[in-house]
């Protein structure tokens, strides 16, 4: 008879792991990672994606991500100087040196307002493009109210630099995906993740009796083409508490996937997982230790191409981990 196999121990909260189907990305998806460990549980898995998308989505790191892994960034923004300097969301094209907008429904104070690319209405075709996304946010909005999750994701844009120099930010509603995309998502009847974004309780206040009282056969009756912004504007608003609670969590997983000798759990690293976890703040001394640094402070250990290297160094009875992206194009170190 066999000896039954020792339990998995979650490293985050110490309780066994169960059943793991993926793993934990040792470095999170959103940045290209592919290794994963078996060596946290599913509750502690899902309490850190919210920091994970803070770092992954928000930070400057996620602005090499963009360039070379295209991953969504959180705030870019072209703008309308016709329509007294609108925020139009938009995705950039690096390779071409320029942005094309996401199809949206800005909800002005003048009206409603239709936009998306050029170019992708002109090969979709007018009327098509019009009629694909009205359905798609109207399906999705009733969805929503009938306490359907992952149809309508609602996303507050605080006041911040940019609002203050003058330009204007009135609730939208969009997605992330070219029109084409989003069709084939209504036909295979999919939810398309209609993000609302907008500044005010009362924006969105305003979006949502909209939305409700949308006539649905109604059309756009006219059709124009504008010329974007010279420059596009870039919103870098993040939490720096969760970012480095993030780069925390992804050297511990470096630590469990490369030094198997080390037993990581909340008795060893108890200030760490802590912070990790949330239930330590993080107080300006981390702040001060801990974080982005410069490139070059990392050149000696980047690795070719576009991947990430990391090196890990223990001194003094404390562990030291220093991480290159992209190639050595951004660095940090816990």
């Amino acid at each position: 008879m066999a000896p039954r196999s020792s339990p998995r121990i979650c490293m985050y909260c110490g309780k066994e792991v169960g059943r793991v189907r993926k793993g934990e990305h040792v470095v999170q998806k959103n940045l290209g990672g592919g290794l994963t460990i078996k060596t946290v549980c599913q509750q502690c898995n899902n309490l850190s994606s919210r920091i994970d998308a803070e770092l992954c989505s928000r930070s400057p790191l996620s602005v090499i991500a963009s360039q070379v892994i295209d991953a969504h960034l959180w705030q870019v923004w072209d703008v309308d100087h016709s329509e007294n300097r609108l925020l139009l969301e938009a995705r950039p094209n690096w390779e071409a040196g320029s942005l094309a907008q996401y199809p949206q429904m800005v909800l002005d104070a003048s009206g409603p307002q239709l936009r998306g690319d050029h170019q992708e209405i002109l090969t979709f075709g007018r009327s098509e493009f019009e009629q694909v996304f009205i359905r798609s946010m109207l399906r999705d909005f009733r969805r929503h109210k009938a306490g359907l999750d992952r149809f309508l994701h609602f996303k507050r844009v605080e006041r911040n630099q940019i609002i203050e120099k003058g330009y204007r930010l009135p609730p939208r509603l969009f997605v992330r995906m070219s029109i084409r995309d989003l069709a084939d998502r209504y036909v295979r009847n999919k939810p398309a993740s209609f993000i609302l974004r907008y500044q005010t309780p009362e924006d969105r206040r305003l979006a949502l009796h909209a939305l409700d009282n949308w006539n649905p056969v109604g059309t756009f009756k006219s059709f124009q083409r504008g010329i974007g912004a010279e420059l596009p504007l870039f919103g870098f608003i993040y939490d720096l508490g969760k970012c480095l609670r993030a780069l925390m969590k992804m050297a511990l997983n470096v630590l469990s996937h490369c030094c198997s000798k080390t037993p990581i759990n909340p008795h060893t690293f108890p200030l760490a997982i802590q912070l990790v976890k949330g239930e330590r703040p993080v107080m300006s001394d981390v702040v001060a230790a801990n974080g982005f640094i410069h490139a070059s402070d990392l050149e000696a250990i980047k690795s070719e191409g576009t991947n990430h290297s990391f090196r890990l160094l223990h001194m003094g009875g404390e562990w030291y981990v220093y991480s290159s992206f992209f190639g050595g194009r951004i660095g940090s170190v816990v």
